[in-house]
C-alpha cells in the first residue's frame, strides 16, 4: 500500500480555491471552505504544518 501524502494546509487550501471552494470563515486553527456554485458543499482544513490527505 502506498504511503499518503503529507502537505502543508496552505497548499491544501490553495488547491480547493483552485478547484472552485472559497474561504468562508476561520475560527482558530480550522479554516472552513464553502463550494462557490451550490454553496453546500463544506470542507474543513486544520491549519497544521502537514495535514494527511484520504479521499474517501
Amino acid at each position: 500500500m502506498p504511503k499518503l501524502p503529507l502537505l502543508p494546509a496552505r497548499k491544501v487550501v490553495r488547491a480547493l480555491i483552485r478547484l472552485g471552494f472559497y474561504v468562508d470563515h476561520q475560527k482558530g486553527s480550522h479554516i472552513v471552505l464553502k463550494d462557490e456554485t451550490t454553496k453546500t458543499k463544506t470542507i474543513v482544513v486544520p491549519d497544521h504544518p502537514e495535514v494527511l490527505i484520504v479521499v474517501k
